[in-house]
């Protein structure tokens, strides 16, 4: 397969775009995000259409537009071939609608699963993977995201294996053997077992056949020894339940006496109690009266009559000390006014200039003998509320005092009030401790009076002290009596049940026999095909499995060494795959994983693993047309500029008549035959010329 065109309407950032892909080596050269990728993407769903959830109309379709198509145009084996995929975005949804191929002028109309069929035709893929969900050849001979192919070297081992499997086409010896163990396998060990249940008890039914008979005639010999037996039991009965009868009026008489001894000590231990109760209140009455003894002071109670007179005098002293601030104040009130009509008959005078009485003018002398007489008795009025004011100040802090020890007596006569309500307190209590003693008196009394009568209870119980054995004795006899007589019922029952049984069984084992013998003779033959089968054909498809996949392994072990070492000129580091095809890595003598290589190191194991896969697919799986394209993505990721030069050696090593690489390192453009720039503008990519 050949790539000649690729035409682009509204797909992704593209608007309308036309591309021309020529023979040898193609760089697609662009900045991160300016519709590289876009272009390999469109060159897989011309090929293959959608597929959920990897390639989707939604993430193809360019937002806003709600119709658009990718048409491509290639050459296989000297054909020309043009297929177009259509997208429409009805509501919200993007769907593929019909298209059409274009074979050497031939245009037909296809759906979009007949578009892949044909396709699958063209390029020589096999059949059954027509309907997988990812196009698997594809994807590891011709183009490999970059980040898918990461996804393969770190996937599960037993993963990775059915994923190689698939893609060598040798996943069919894996469905056969598990179609051998799972179906086959399984249905003729289910046969054979359902004739192993079924034949199980031939040798018994023989066995059973040829002892019924004589069976029978024991069983009635047994059935007579039993009667027998029975007869003789029932003797034995009616004279134990005569012993216990009698036995039976002697317990009552000990669960008498029993009961009698348990109420006795039920009263004594209640008596007990009540004594220990009654001594533990009197010792908390105790301490508490010895608590209020400390707290009385006697002194203080017998001075008490003085303090009551004090209270009474000192309530009369405040009461005439604030008499005496009353007046005070009074007077104060009283010369203060007269000073205020002093003082206003000096403001006057000071303005007056004519009698108002006798409309005389006023003279100066007038006015100041006036002045001087009122400025002589506002002073003495001053003075004389001076002295007042002091003595009010006097008789306030006296009454201040007298109210402070009026307080402190008061407080002394609550103490008293306090101290003679414990004393009655105390007394109370002392009643209180007579009485419980006298009351612990009556019940140590009364508890010895109880212990006696108990002992007398202890003598008469000891009278029957083997009693309640030998009923126990009795009681057990009986009931082995009666359970061995039960028991020979029961064998009787059975033995006449059995003897009929018997009869009935012995017309049925004849055929049953007859038949198990044909099974026997059918689960050998099954045996011994399931023997075949699990021991031969088996291990064959595991050897023919095997075998191939050791000649894949040899090859891609072989060709990832040699591209990796193309790649990376080191002798301190190596890499092979195990017979998982698991990339392993040995750095400085020692073992070490993928995530602990530098960035180049990671894309050269990346890169060689994806050549190599390359080469042995193509090699392997007869009549691809693929085997002449090839795109890498981002091949370079991560190199150092040793490495690019390195990369010219592995590109020119390749083979292939068309190399389409995806980067954004210029140094490759040195390398190729061709470049393809793509440049984006306001959300739009196109091919710069």
């Amino acid at each position: 397969m050949i790539l000649k065109s690729l035409k682009l309407q509204n797909i992704r950032s593209y608007t309308s775009q036309h591309i021309e892909f020529p023979t040898g080596t193609i760089l697609l050269s662009g900045d991160i995000g300016s519709g590289k990728s876009t272009i390999l993407l469109a060159i897989e769903f011309a090929l293959f259409g959608i597929r959920r959830n990897y390639l989707t109309g939604t993430t193809l379709l360019r937002h806003g537009k709600n119709e658009g198509f990718i048409e491509m145009e290639f050459e296989i084996e000297g054909m020309d071939i043009c297929i177009k995929r259509v997208l429409r975005r009805v509501k919200d949804e993007v769907t593929q609608h019909d298209g059409y191929i274009i074979k050497n002028g031939i245009k037909k109309n296809c759906s979009p699963l007949e578009l892949r069929s044909e396709i699958f035709s063209i390029l020589g893929y096999p059949r059954e993977l027509l309907t997988r969900s990812k196009d698997i050849v594809y994807r590891y001979t011709v183009y490999t995201p970059q980040e898918e192919m990461k996804q393969i070297l770190s996937e599960e081992q037993e993963v990775r294996l059915d994923i190689l499997r698939k893609i060598f086409n040798i996943d069919k010896y894996k469905r056969i053997k598990e179609n051998a163990e799972n179906i086959l396998l399984r249905e003729l060990r289910e046969k054979k077992r359902n004739c192993e249940i079924r034949i199980s008890d031939l040798e018994l039914k023989k066995q059973e056949k040829s002892a019924m008979e004589k069976h029978l005639k024991e069983i009635e010999s047994e059935i007579s020894m039993i009667a027998e037996i029975i007869k003789s039991m029932e003797r034995e009965i009616a004279t134990a339940r005569k012993l216990k009868d009698e036995m039976e009026q002697k317990i009552k008489e000990v669960v008498r006496i029993k009961n009698m001894i348990l109420l006795s000590e039920t009263r004594i231990r209640g008596k007990r109690e009540l004594i220990n109760n009654n001594e533990s209140t009197v010792m908390r009455l105790k301490k508490q009266i010895a608590e209020s003894e400390g707290f009385i002071d006697r002194g203080l109670l017998e001075n008490s009559e003085g303090i009551a007179e004090n209270i009474r005098v000192k309530e009369r002293e405040i009461e005439k000390a604030e008499q005496s601030i009353i007046e005070i104040a009074s007077g104060i009130s009283s010369l203060s006014t007269k000073k205020n009509d002093s003082l206003e008959i000096l403001r006057r005078i000071s303005i007056l200039d004519t009698c108002p009485l006798c409309l005389q003018n006023v003279t100066p002398e007038y006015k100041e003998g006036i002045t001087e007489k009122e400025l002589k008795k506002a002073e003495q009025l001053s003075g004389h509320i001076g002295r007042l004011l002091q003595n009010q100040n006097e008789s306030r802090t006296l009454m201040q005092m007298l109210k402070q020890e009026l307080k402190n007596m008061k407080m002394s006569i609550e103490k008293i009030t306090i101290m003679r309500q414990r004393i009655e307190s105390i007394e109370e209590k002392k009643r209180e401790i007579a009485k419980q003693e006298e009351i612990t008196l009556s019940l140590s009394r009364e508890t010895n009076e109880i212990s006696i009568q108990k002992q007398s209870y202890a003598e008469e119980l000891a009278k029957f002290s083997d009693t309640e054995v030998e009923y126990r004795n009795i009681q057990s006899g009986l009931e082995i009596l009666i359970a061995k007589e039960r028991e020979s019922a029961i064998k009787q029952a059975r033995a006449e049940n059995e003897k009929q049984n018997i009869i009935k069984s012995i017309s049925q084992l004849e055929g049953d026999i007859i038949e198990k013998e044909s099974l026997r003779e059918k689960m050998l033959m099954i045996n011994s095909m399931h023997n075949w089968i699990n021991e031969f054909f088996l291990s064959l498809m595991d050897t023919i499995e095997r075998h191939i996949m050791l000649n894949i392994y040899y090859e891609f072990d072989k060709l990832f060494q040699g591209w990796f070492n193309e790649l990376i000129d080191d002798d301190t580091i190596s890499v092979r795959i195990d017979y998982g095809f698991t990339p392993l890595i040995e750095q400085n003598g020692y073992d070490t994983m993928i995530d602990n290589l530098s960035g180049g190191e990671k894309t050269s194991v990346a890169l060689a693993y994806r050549l190599a896969l390359n080469k042995v697919i193509n090699d392997i799986i007869s009549g691809l047309n693929t085997k002449d394209i090839l795109m890498l993505d981002e091949p370079t990721d991560g190199f150092s500029t040793e490495q690019l030069d390195k990369v010219r050696n592995v590109l020119n090593q390749v083979g292939v008549k068309q190399l389409i690489i995806v980067s954004h390192e210029p140094k490759i453009e040195s390398f190729v035959e061709h470049v393809i720039r793509i440049g984006k503008d306001a959300h739009e990519s196109s091919v710069i010329h």
